[in-house]
């Protein structure tokens, strides 16, 4: 028989004895790097113990620290802790975070050293109201509800009345394509001068924006807020409309491009 297909049962009886070696080895290796994964992890010397969360004024920091700390309190895998910057559950936190209130527009959780973490969270700034016959709320940028207005809110603010059915709380006023034209037109306004204290719409379409002069002004949504401020002015400086007689005018139409219509008391 050629030696060249020939092992004997010796060579063969060894190389199945250093495999076995092997495996065992590397099953030792692996239960030794895995115990030292669980020691580190429940390590008094790793363990976060300070939460570092910046000022916020709709969320409850210690809401927020209490998140934080049921998730050190969970297990990966069983047996590894959460507690420590090896094993930090940042997008559990982040998630359950941002879940907590409507006012949070953002979340970041970041390790500031061996034994900390700091939650950074950023909330939307109130860019107008809504208001019922009993209570007002915050609408942000894309006119979204997110939050109970306090007593004392920001009377610069304009207040956006009516159309929004039932509990407030995360809808939205229009779309946010319209909402934001909105704003825009109410900031050009206020340069003519004369302040839009509030609007109101009934199909989201049209809208009346009530002045501190009193007078209303009409205003369609596809239309360009800039272009439409600017007929507002040029009607003004032409004296078509006596500034100083606004408060005699009902209405000024504003939904029909360079035609614009008024109406006396």
């Amino acid at each position: 028989m050629s030696d060249k297909h020939y092992k004997s049962p010796n060579l063969i009886k060894r190389k199945k004895k250093v495999l076995h070696l092997k495996i065992w080895g590397l099953l030792i290796l692996f239960i030794l790097i895995l115990a030292g994964f669980v020691y580190l992890s429940n390590s008094d010397s790793v363990k976060i113990s300070d939460i570092y969360i910046n000022d916020t004024t709709f969320v409850n920091k210690g809401d927020i620290e209490k998140i934080a700390r049921e998730e050190f309190d969970k297990k990966t895998l069983i047996f590894l802790g959460n507690d420590n910057v090896v094993f930090l559950p940042k997008r559990n936190i982040t998630e359950r975070v941002k879940n907590l209130n409507s006012a949070i527009k953002n979340v970041s959780v970041k390790i500031s050293s061996l034994h900390a973490i700091s939650v950074n969270v950023e909330e939307y700034n109130p860019v107008a109201l809504w208001c019922n016959d009993t209570d007002c709320y915050y609408l942000n940028e894309n006119g979204l509800v997110f939050n109970k207005a306090s007593s004392d809110y920001d009377q610069n603010l304009t207040k956006f009345n009516d159309f929004l059915k039932g509990d407030p709380m995360g809808q939205v006023y229009t779309n946010a394509e319209t909402f934001k034209k909105l704003t825009i037109l109410v900031s050009l306004v206020a340069k003519v001068p004369m302040k839009v204290i509030s609007l109101d719409t009934e199909d989201g379409l049209t809208f009346n924006l009530h002045t501190d002069v009193g007078t209303r002004l009409l205003y369609e949504a596809n239309n360009n807020p800039e272009d439409v401020a600017s007929n507002l002015n040029t009607v003004l400086e032409k004296d078509a409309i006596n500034r100083a007689q606004l408060n005699n005018i009902d209405y000024i139409d504003l939904r029909f491009g360079n035609k614009v219509y008024y109406k006396i008391r």
